[in-house]
C-alpha cells in the first residue's frame, strides 16, 4: 500500500452515477451507519448558480448511493438511501450550499406505532411478515420454535 493515499467518491441517482460538473460542486459528504437509527447520507454541494435547488437531479423520493474509497484502491459503496430533503443554506459571506438528506431502508421500519398481536407464528416469520409490509426484504435464520402469541404494543416495527 502506498504512503499517501488520494481520496476518491462516486455519487448516484436511482443507479446512475450524476455528471462530472456535478462533482466537481460537492464540498462533503457524510455516511453515518447505526444500529438504531436510520443510517444517514449526506452530501453538500456548493450552489452558487442555484440550478440544485430548483433542479430535478436529487428530488425528494430518489433513490441516493455513495461510494467511497482511493484512487489506489477500489470504491466502497458505504451508504445508500431515499432522498427526503434538500435544505440550501444561503451564509453571510460565499455561495450557497444545499444538503442532500437520504435514509436508509431502516427509517420505513421507524414509521408509526403500531399495536397487533401474532399468533401460533415462528418468530423469524414474524419479521419476515414486518419487513414485507415496508417492503423490504429481511435475511433471516429460521426459528423451528412456534410462539403461541406475541403482542407488539404501541411500538414501531423496528423497535419491537
Amino acid at each position: 500500500m502506498p504512503d499517501k493515499l488520494t481520496p476518491k467518491f462516486e455519487i448516484s441517482v436511482e443507479g446512475a452515477p450524476v455528471a462530472p460538473e456535478v462533482i466537481e460542486k460537492v464540498v462533503s459528504i457524510t455516511v453515518r451507519q447505526d444500529l438504531e437509527m436510520a443510517d444517514t447520507v449526506e452530501v453538500r454541494l456548493a450552489n452558487d448558480d442555484l440550478r440544485f435547488t430548483e433542479g430535478a437531479i436529487f428530488d425528494e423520493g430518489k433513490k441516493l448511493s455513495v461510494k467511497l474509497g482511493y484512487v489506489e484502491t477500489d470504491l466502497v459503496l458505504l451508504g445508500t438511501g431515499t432522498i427526503v430533503r434538500r435544505e440550501c443554506e444561503f451564509p453571510v459571506a460565499g455561495p450557497a450550499v444545499l444538503t442532500v438528506l437520504a435514509f436508509g431502508k431502516k427509517f420505513k421500519m421507524r414509521q408509526g406505532k403500531k399495536s397487533k398481536n401474532f399468533n401460533d407464528m415462528k418468530v423469524s416469520d414474524i419479521v419476515q411478515q414486518l419487513a414485507g409490509e415496508e417492503g423490504l426484504q429481511a435475511e433471516i435464520d429460521d426459528t423451528s420454535e412456534v410462539v403461541p402469541y406475541m403482542l407488539q404494543m404501541a411500538k414501531d416495527n423496528l423497535t419491537f
